[in-house]
């Protein structure tokens, strides 16, 4: 006889959280040569390649995304982005393609970015709206142009390339407002970039200086480090426990409840109120006479009996405690219950109306 042994189902999410990171760590690593593209740009990429090659040319279908490999469970869902995006380099616009642009992720709002990218290098001022959405930023470098440098004041002819700012003056440069609340846990640097109008040595050097004294000012304002402890706890909070009506990530439509949590999180109050509309709707009204039901609905069926027009179910729970412990086995049941309360409340009212008008014209 053959001895043969039964396969034991290996349970991933039963590992300890350091363990988990760094197994997906390994399995979403960082990709260097990869383009992040959206299905209005491609669409309309794909049409231009059809206007200038003819009818000869093949319009492509939008590729699968990125985030369907991770449609496994919410758990692996948040694993899995987190590992990605936090392991990706997210840099500015570059020649007309989206090398994993931070500017174009921040247009079309990306929950995924917002909540966990790391690392946002070699942004331009244009790239830097609205980056203080960002929760988790470690990194950032930003490339100043000296049209980025200018004061807003027509009134003085100062030039970045020509007059070392002072520090009241540095402090209004708009880059320093666009960036008004940013937060970064590591490392944050300003770089000069190329200034046109600096031609000489001396102005060369004036204008690296003014760019040195606001990557001073924003390094003291931007980096924060302090947050990287708050924001690896809350990390792992989100991928081990959900909150009840809080999204997966920020932006999305699917909820993180977890269902095993319902019972202790469900307000009590709100299940006492549930439970007295429930109850209320389902007592029968005394005032309705079998006839004006069948003359309300038109019907020739007798009047149906008290149990028949309780909700769906065997009974309903007597204490605030009961009904939410249902909800957290059969929430499909409780589901039925509330649309049977307001179809009941619907026909009540229009069995009301009905009555008022009997009434007025037996008067």
């Amino acid at each position: 006889m053959q001895n043969t042994t039964e396969m034991q189902p290996f349970r991933l999410f039963d590992l300890p959280q350091e363990l988990l990171d760094s197994i997906f760590d390994l399995a979403y690593p960082r990709q260097s040569a990869s383009n992040i593209t959206f299905r209005d740009d491609w669409d309309r990429d794909e049409l231009q390649q059809r206007r200038d090659q003819g009818s000869q040319y093949q319009v492509r279908p939008f590729p699968t995304p990125k985030v369907a490999d991770w449609m496994i469970s919410k758990r692996f869902f948040l694993l899995a982005a987190r590992s990605w995006m936090g392991n990706q380099h997210f840099g500015g616009w570059a020649g007309g393609a989206y090398k994993h642009s931070a500017s174009s992720l921040l247009t079309e709002n990306n929950g995924l970015f917002v909540d966990f990218a790391h690392e946002a290098l070699g942004l331009s001022f244009f790239d830097c709206h609205d980056l203080q959405q960002c929760k988790r930023l470690q990194i950032v470098e930003i490339e100043v142009s000296s049209h980025d440098m200018d004061l807003d004041d027509s009134t003085a002819a100062k030039f970045c390339w020509e007059t070392l700012f002072d520090e009241a003056e540095i402090a209004r440069l708009p880059i320093v407002a666009s960036l008004e609340g940013l937060q970064v846990t590591r490392a944050f640097h300003v770089k000069a970039g190329y200034c046109h109008y600096a031609r000489t040595d001396a102005e060369k050097s004036t204008w690296e200086q003014n760019v040195a004294r606001l990557d001073a000012l924003l390094r003291q304002k931007v980096v924060n480090s302090r947050l990287a402890d708050d924001n690896e706890k809350q990390g792992k909070n989100n991928t081990t426990s959900s909150a009840i009506c809080q999204p997966l990530f920020s932006g999305s439509k699917v909820c993180a409840t977890c269902p095993k949590r319902l019972k202790n999180a469900l307000l009590p109050g709100f299940a006492a109120a549930l439970q007295r509309v429930v109850k209320k709707a389902a007592a029968p009204s005394p005032s309705l006479t079998a006839q004006k039901v069948r003359k309300l609905t038109k019907s020739t069926s007798p009047l149906p009996s008290k149990a028949s027009r309780k909700p769906r179910g065997d009974g309903i729970p007597e204490t605030a405690s009961e009904l939410v412990e249902m909800m957290a086995e059969d929430p499909k049941k409780v589901a039925a219950w509330i649309l049977g309360v307001q179809r009941r409340q619907r026909r009540a009212k229009l069995r009301r109306a009905k009555k008022r008008v009997d009434d007025v014209g037996g008067k």
